[in-house]
């Protein structure tokens, strides 16, 4: 092929094997170049790169107008069984704020309502301010204009279409109620079709908001070092429900981005992050942690049966059996001797009838490898 070399004003015929892309170009010859023609090439591939990724955005950003994504859209959040979700409260739960009709700002911004400052949303039934409420933003889906458009680099986002003021109430973060199991086995999945895209957020400490199969326009709100947006949780109905509320004021056609705190699990890679924010470091989140696993208790091994023990028989189990606990330390919970307050560890099945004594059964357990200060209980199963 016929190609002109940067830096200079000469051409020349070479062929695809021996032209290098800028992309992959030597960082160290970039930091330093030995000759000047060669400086001078860089400088105009660096150039010619900046246009081409213009270009590229323009042109991908051009072929996508008018088109939009495929998802359920569902206006509520939907409760996936076994996770549950309330969406009515008895007016002994609702919380009563101390607004009246005739304050200047009644539930406002700046009328130091009670539910407001704990971020509770006020019921339209039990508020004494009545129809004069400010404090039913979520519950009447007071959005502004939104509108989503593709970006060439970041996938689909979301922009808003008028001028917005911090502290106002973007949109509500809808999808799919789950439980953190459903959401680990929905992620497995995820993982092994190839699928990278993830919508989830942690609603409480056992349920999770999936926007993913189910959702609005909230799920293609990106994320950002330097958002204009953060999530916030109210309750609605004594329930949680996540709200993108503006931090700062918000100027019509411009992105909506929120900062999506990932935490990532010990050994996982950290996803890149594409925001282009003066504070960026470089990836998402970027916080590791530990998984949480219950406090194990010594375990005892179970000790060999002969066939010819007294009060068993081949192919039978005993009618009653004991397991061995250790007791919390000294201050922590009672010991119990019935009831189901019992270790994870391995259960030691022994010969005992009805009668047996307490005292009885403690001589017929094998000695435990734990600190002898902390005593002993049998529980029944």
């Amino acid at each position: 092929m016929f190609v002109r070399f940067l830096g200079t004003t000469d051409y020349g015929f070479v062929s695809a094997m021996d032209i290098l892309p800028y992309e992959i170009c030597d960082p160290k010859w970039k930091r330093n170049p030995k000759e000047k023609h060669f400086a001078e090439a860089l400088m105009e591939a660096k150039q010619k790169a900046k246009e081409l990724l213009r270009l590229k955005t323009t042109g991908l950003a051009r072929f996508f107008v008018g088109q939009k994504p495929v998802y359920n859209k569902i206006r509520s959040n939907k409760a996936i069984a076994p996770a549950k979700y309330i969406t009515s409260v008895k007016k002994e739960d609702a919380h009563e704020c101390e607004c009246k009709p005739t304050d200047p700002d009644p539930c406002g911004p700046t009328s130091n309502c009670l539910n407001r400052d704990m971020e509770y949303e006020c019921n339209p039934k039990y508020c004494s301010a009545g129809d004069k409420c400010q404090n039913q933003r979520i519950r009447k889906k007071e959005y502004p204009k939104l509108d989503v458009f593709f970006t060439a680099n970041r996938g689909w986002a979301l922009k808003v279409m008028q001028d917005m003021k911090k502290g106002d109430l973007v949109v509500e973060y809808v999808g799919e109620i789950i439980t953190v199991f459903e959401r680990n086995r929905r992620i497995k999945e995820k993982q092994a079709s190839g699928d990278a895209n993830f919508y989830y957020l942690d609603l409480t400490n056992a349920r999770v908001i999936d926007a993913g199969p189910s959702g609005n326009v909230a799920r293609f709100a990106n994320h950002s070092c330097d958002a204009n947006t953060s999530s916030q949780k109210w309750v609605v109905d004594g329930d949680t429900h996540i709200a993108l509320i503006a931090t700062r004021d918000i100027k019509k056609g411009d992105e909506i981005t929120f900062d999506y705190r990932w935490e990532y699990e010990a050994g996982i890679t950290s996803r890149e992050c594409l925001c282009g924010a003066d504070n960026c470091p470089g990836t998402i989140g970027g916080k590791t942690y530990e998984p949480t696993r219950g406090r194990q208790l010594p375990t005892v091994a179970k000790p060999k049966r002969s066939s010819t023990s007294p009060g068993r028989k081949r192919g039978r189990k005993s009618s009653l059996s004991a397991k061995v606990v250790t007791n919390t330390p000294e201050g922590g919970r009672p010991p119990r001797k019935r009831g189901r307050f019992v270790s994870r560890g391995a259960a030691t099945a022994l010969d005992i009838s009805a009668d047996t004594t307490d005292q009885q059964m403690t001589e017929m357990l094998p000695p435990l490898p734990v600190d002898p200060s902390i005593p002993l209980a049998i529980a029944e199963p």
